[in-house]
C-alpha cells in the first residue's frame, strides 16, 4: 500500500540531469515504494511528508505536448489556501530537482494564477470553493492534488488523506486522462484507491 507512516524516513536528494532517467526514478521511487525501515529510524512530521509527496509526484507524471518542464524552465508547485508547509516546500524544492529540472513553488491567490503551474496543491482551507475552483482548473493540464474530503468526487486528480496515523493518496485516473495527464503504473500501485481506472 501507499503509505508513509510518522517516523519512517522520507527520502530526500537530487535526481540530476547527469543520470539516466530510469536511475533518478528509481532512486526517488523510495517515497512512493518505501523502504519499510523501522518506525523509530526517523521523524517526519505530517507537513514533511506531505511536502516530499508534492516534491515526487510529477516523476510519475506525464505530461501533454507542450505542458511539460522545458529544458529551460522550472518545474512549477503552485500552492492555493492556506498550506501550513509552504515554507516547508519551499526549502525542499530548493534542495531538489524533478527530472533535472530546478523546482519553484509559487504562493497562488487565485485559479488565474495557475498559468505555468505544473502541480497544484489545494489546501483544505479552500473546500468550500472546491466546486467552483476546480471546473476552472480542468483545463489547465497541471495535476491537481488536495486534501478535503470531495476532492477527488468534484474532479480533483490525487488526494493526500491521514489514515490511521499514515499519509495515503488516492487517485482520480479520468480526472488526470481528461487534463492529458497520465498516471504511472508505479504509482497506481501504491495508491489507497483508484477512480476511473486499473491499477
Amino acid at each position: 500500500m501507499g503509505v508513509i507512516q510518522h517516523g519512517w524516513a522520507v527520502p530526500r536528494g537530487r535526481c540530476g540531469p547527469g543520470r539516466l532517467v530510469w536511475r533518478g526514478l528509481a532512486g526517488c521511487a523510495l517515497l512512493l515504494a518505501f523502504c519499510l525501515l523501522s518506525p523509530r529510524a526517523f521523524a517526519a512530521s505530517e507537513e514533511e511528508i506531505k511536502a516530499a509527496f508534492l516534491t515526487k509526484f510529477g516523476l510519475y507524471i506525464t505530461w501533454p505536448a507542450g505542458r511539460a518542464p522545458s529544458a529551460d524552465k522550472p518545474y512549477v508547485i503552485g500552492l492555493l489556501g492556506d498550506v501550513s508547509f509552504a515554507s516547508m516546500l519551499e526549502q525542499r524544492a530548493s534542495e531538489e530537482s524533478e527530472r533535472g529540472h530546478a523546482m519553484q513553488v509559487r504562493r497562488l491567490r487565485t485559479p488565474g494564477e495557475a498559468a505555468g503551474v505544473h502541480l497544484l496543491f489545494i489546501s483544505a482551507s479552500e473546500a468550500d470553493a472546491e466546486g467552483r475552483l476546480l471546473p476552472a482548473l480542468a483545463q489547465c493540464a497541471c495535476l491537481l492534488v488536495g486534501e478535503s474530503e470531495r476532492f477527488l468526487d468534484l474532479g480533483g486528480m490525487i488526494r493526500l488523506a491521514l489514515d490511521q496515523k499514515r499519509i495515503r493518496f488516492d487517485v482520480n485516473v479520468a480526472a488526470a486522462e481528461r487534463a492529458g495527464l497520465k498516471v504511472s503504473a508505479k504509482m497506481l500501485q501504491h495508491a489507497r484507491t483508484v477512480q476511473g481506472g486499473m491499477r
